[in-house]
């Protein structure tokens, strides 16, 4: 038994991965019965890492606050590895227990989040799409458009799945949001505030949505503004 300073966090710690990255020792947790707390903690069960030092000897982890991994909907059981040049590869279970989704009428539900790699900088696990991903890449298109407080169509693009790489010119709004996967009865809402440093998923719109969710939106407050 490992002691941390975790002594009411919930009724049970799920899927724990232990690991030193970067000459911090990382413990992945997913806690069971932690209420929401703002934009914190939204979905059925968490998932997260406390990152500190810990002694062997003593079996004691001396350790920053438990950080959520994802502030997304679906995001669980994430586990690690080594690839073939050290580097810590982090995927997760894309999907939550005790939530029926659409798919499941059709057979099948979940899948596996793209692989990330992980790093400690700062004090702080960052998370990196893994490289090779790069290699997926193709048909590249590119669209240049200026938007006021009316939306606007930028370009006719079409698929399930892509890349979205997006440069914002310096402007003076408050929030700046893109609508994604449009069709006549539905969309999803991707918006960032500026003034909050906030980005906000809102999927109210998007269709058949999964039951047992708390609420249609998820919001993550950035540590820094993003860059222009």
């Amino acid at each position: 038994e490992i002691n941390t300073e975790l002594d009411d966090f919930g009724y049970m710690w799920e899927c724990p991965d232990y690991f030193n990255v970067d000459n911090q020792d990382v413990i992945l947790i997913c806690p069971q019965g932690i209420e929401s707390k703002g934009n914190q903690f939204k979905n059925i069960y968490q998932s997260g890492y406390i990152l500190g030092k810990f002694d062997i000897e003593k079996l004691t982890y001396e350790h920053e606050n438990f950080v959520e991994l994802d502030n997304g909907f679906d995001f669980y059981a994430p586990q690690t590895f080594l690839d073939e040049k050290g580097r810590r590869v982090l995927i997760g279970w894309m999907g939550l227990p005790e939530i029926e989704y659409p798919t499941d009428n059709e057979g099948w539900a979940h899948c596996l989040t793209i692989p990330r790699v992980l790093n400690v900088e700062n004090g702080q696990l960052k998370q990196r799409p893994y490289p090779a991903l790069e290699k997926l890449r193709h048909n590249k298109e590119t669209a240049l458009g200026y938007a006021n407080k009316f939306t606007r169509k930028l370009h006719p693009y079409e698929g399930k799945q892509y890349e979205l790489i997006i440069d914002i010119l310096d402007n003076d709004a408050t929030e700046v949001y893109f609508e994604l996967r449009t069709s006549k009865t539905s969309s999803t809402l991707i918006a960032y505030n500026k003034r909050e440093n906030k980005i906000t998923l809102d999927r109210s719109d998007s269709g058949l949505l999964p039951t047992n969710v708390e609420g249609t939106t998820r919001s993550t407050i950035l540590d820094t503004p993003l860059k222009q």
